[in-house]
This record gives C-alpha cells, structure tokens and sequence, in this order.
C-alpha cells in the first residue's frame, strides 16, 4: 500500500513539470527580445547553507553594440542597463561582462556547443590570472522550478589568481533555452553569501 501511494506521489510530482517551447535549437539563443526570468537564491556560507533572501532578475536580448570591430548582441536588465554582449561565431559563444565603472572586460570564450566531456579552456587575463572552463556533463537532464531540460551541458569555471585558485562557480547549459542553471560561492556572488541562479521562465 505504501509503494502504491508513493508511486502516485511520483506520477503527480511529474505531472507537474513541463518541458521549455523551443524555438531555436541553440545552447544560448540570441534572437532579438527573447528573455530569462531567474530566480536568485542568497545562503549563509556557514555548514547548514541557511537561506537568506532571494529576488528575482530578467535578462533579455536588446540590440546590438560594436566593440573593437565586433557586433555583440546587448543583454540588459529590467531595468534597461546593461548586463553583457554576447555573440556565436560557429559553435562557440563569446562574451563581455559589463562593469559599472570600467565598462566591458576583454573577450572570453564562455560556451562551445561542439565540446565533448572533459574538454577545457582557458581566459587568460595577464599576470598570471586566468579562468579555466572544463565540461563536466553533456547530454544530461535537469528540472528546475517545475520545468524540465534535456541536453543539458554542465561547466565548472575556476578562477585563478596567480597560482591560487580563488573560487569555481558551476554553469548549466540547455539546448534552446540557453543558462538554465548557475552556482556563485562567495565572494564571487558580491555578497557575503552564496548564491544560486535557477530560471523561472524563458520567452524565445
């Protein structure tokens, strides 16, 4: 009788996740006005992981910029400021984060759709610095906020300063929706705390 009512427990519990409309086969489409809800969960660094706060952000695709020569796609906030340029050349994705104060960093390779398990890379920064970007999962599924995505790609980034390793953060990729998924330990999450990242909706 047991296994039965837990049985029913798991068809319901099923039942209620659902898959992402996809409308464009990328690991992170680009098109113009498409959009990401995300859910940011604050925790205390401390053993239990105590949660904190959370709030909410949507990122969406608005226009172009040209840096140094080259046309990125501008991801801006709810509130019109911008967050990063983005742009796919083949199958592999660049990017520029944008700070308030200094404007957009150099160029780094964050996603290649064509990596296979294990495949690394490196962002060299000067002086040592460096992030290094390893696949640790292809093809995987993973269900976040009742919705479900299948070829998921998992990277762990890891940041160095000289010789130290800083921090590593974890990204999840699905195919057609774009970052489902994000870990920021501190002090990488520009809080005393960590933080996690799941999307709420995607609007292609």
């Amino acid at each position: 009788m047991r296994s039965v009512a837990i049985s029913i427990l798991l068809v319901g519990l099923l039942a209620q996740c659902h898959e992402p409309n996809i409308a464009n086969r990328d690991y992170f489409p680009l098109n113009e006005n498409t959009d990401w809800e995300y859910l940011h969960q604050y925790f205390a660094t401390d053993d239990n992981k105590t949660f904190l706060w959370a709030d909410t952000i949507k990122l969406t695709i608005k226009g172009d910029t040209v840096l140094d020569g080259i046309t990125y796609k501008k991801v801006v906030d709810d509130q019109g400021a911008i967050d990063k340029a983005l742009r796919k050349e083949g199958n592999k994705y660049y990017g520029r984060s944008h700070e308030v104060y200094q404007g957009f960093t150099n160029e780094y390779l964050f996603l290649d759709e064509d990596a296979t398990l294990n495949t690394t890379w490196t962002n060299d920064k000067g002086n040592g610095n460096r992030t290094v970007y390893t696949v640790v999962a292809v093809n995987g599924t993973r269900t976040y906020n009742s919705t479900t995505y299948k070829e998921v790609m998992e990277l762990k980034v890891e940041y160095y300063l000289g010789d130290d390793l800083n921090y590593t953060t974890r990204h999840y990729y699905a195919r057609g929706v774009g970052e489902i998924y994000a870990f920021y330990p501190y002090p990488s999450s520009f809080t005393y705390s960590d933080l996690d990242i799941s999307l709420l909706n995607y609007a292609p």
